[in-house]
């Protein structure tokens, strides 16, 4: 986002975006053909054309002549350029709705009407520059009272982690010593001895005749 005014615009726009693909998209060593297909876009707070609408697009543009390869090529290239000056007097077809919130926001994000704010990330990214308008200190006051909320999360997620398990294990060992008494009642049923259904059960005598 470029809001100082520079007269060389085009050449600075060509030069970083050479830079960006030559530092973040080919890794040393890579072949060119690893370079990706790309798209800049570049928001201003000042003209830079004299086009009406705020946005323009630029596609490298390159004569298909059958047999030189190399200009094909530049067709990977895009340029997209918004002026936030020309917002206002942008006819609505040419960008979409959730595009204008945004660059609304950029413009002045106190113009937001209620609605606008209801889009989606809208919300946080007010939160967010708001928390970026205050001085360090309370800047680091509310990263102190964050890591406190992260630490009292982390907390009551372990804690609730624990208790789940060990629910768990009760529920297993319950139903397990159910199983285990319908089982002996059916061992019963079929006239075993009640001191070896005890013994096959792993309970005592007098528990066994008081359950069932």
């Amino acid at each position: 986002m470029q809001s100082v005014p520079d007269e060389d615009t085009a050449a600075r726009m060509q030069y970083i975006e050479g830079t960006v693909i030559r530092e973040h998209t080919i890794k040393e060593g890579e072949s060119y053909d690893t370079a990706p297909d790309t798209i800049s876009v570049w928001i201003f707070t000042k003209p830079v054309n004299n086009r009406r609408n705020c946005r323009s697009v630029a596609y490298w543009t390159y004569e298909e002549n059958g047999s030189d390869k190399s200009e094909i090529m530049t067709k990977r290239q895009k340029r997209v350029t918004i002026e936030l000056s020309k917002l206002g007097q942008t006819e609505e077809h040419t960008i979409s709705k959730e595009l204008n919130v945004w660059l609304r926001f950029l413009k002045n994000s106190k113009d937001l009407t209620d609605q606008e704010l209801q889009q989606e990330g809208v919300k946080e990214a007010m939160a967010k520059l708001s928390f970026l308008s205050h001085n360090t200190a309370e800047r680091r006051d509310y990263m102190i009272r964050q890591q406190s909320l992260h630490l009292y999360n982390a907390n009551m997620n372990r804690r609730y982690a624990k208790g789940k398990e060990e629910g768990i294990e009760i529920g297993e060992a319950r139903g397990g010593k159910r199983k285990a008494i319908d089982i002996a009642r059916k061992m019963l049923s079929d006239g075993m001895p009640i001191d070896v259904v005890a013994k096959y059960i792993g309970l005592a005598i007098d528990e066994l005749k008081s359950i069932v």
